[in-house]
């Protein structure tokens, strides 16, 4: 048999004449519908990768207040006079409380949560209170290891989020965590720098019992 007269396999003709545009829907549908039960699979992944971020970016933050205390009698800047390179007057000045650990931070980007919203400032001249994820305690000092010193700001009080400024802990407030972050639950970091991952329930059983009762907590 002639090269020319030879007959082609059908399942070959069937390849090389494309696909219809049938096919092509299914196929469509086929890899649409792979991707809506993927999408929800990978979701809780990305939520823990960047859950383990934010702790890292608190955990820093932890490590730079530590940093400071160690040249300075084991106080952080809030408890130390300016006299003395501290913050103390500048009580609530958020801004102050950090810019003065500049050094110890590196760089403002660990000052914002990988879950946030916000853009970090592109250095620490420029940076405001909308570049901050993060609240601060007050009250928190090196010899007191318990006491809550920083933790990702979506706080809500007996239902409603809590704005810009103070958060003063009270018996009769009931204190959580919003669920634009993290889901459930957000990071802290306390005094002796150790960071952690709490539910709401455990944030409303540290505050409301001493030292953090007696905390003052600032946010940006």
């Amino acid at each position: 048999m002639s090269a020319t007269n030879r007959k082609v396999p059908f399942a070959v003709y069937q390849f090389c004449r494309g696909i219809t545009l049938v096919e092509a829907l299914v196929v469509m549908v086929v890899i649409g519908a792979l991707l809506a039960m993927l999408i929800p699979a990978l979701r809780p992944a990305r939520a823990i990768r960047s859950r383990i971020s934010c702790i890292n970016q608190i955990k820093q933050i932890g490590v730079a207040f530590r940093l400071f205390a160690i040249d300075h009698q084991d106080r952080f800047p809030q408890q130390l006079s300016t006299n003395h390179g501290g913050t103390l007057e500048f009580e609530a000045d958020l801004l102050a409380h950090l810019r003065v650990l500049s050094n110890e931070l590196g760089s403002p980007f660990v000052l914002v949560c990988p879950e946030d919203a916000v853009v970090p400032a592109s250095d620490f001249t420029t940076l405001t209170t909308t570049n901050i994820s993060y609240f601060l305690g007050l009250e928190a000092d090196g010899t007191r290891p318990k006491l809550i010193l920083a933790g990702d700001d979506n706080l809500t009080t007996n239902g409603m989020p809590v704005g810009s400024g103070w958060l003063i802990p009270r018996t009769n407030l009931f204190v959580a965590y919003g669920k634009d972050r993290h889901v459930e639950g957000g990071n802290v970091v306390m005094s002796d720098g150790s960071a952690q991952q709490i539910s709401s329930l455990r944030l409303e059983d540290y505050l409301r019992r001493p030292p953090n009762l007696t905390n003052r907590f600032l946010l940006p």
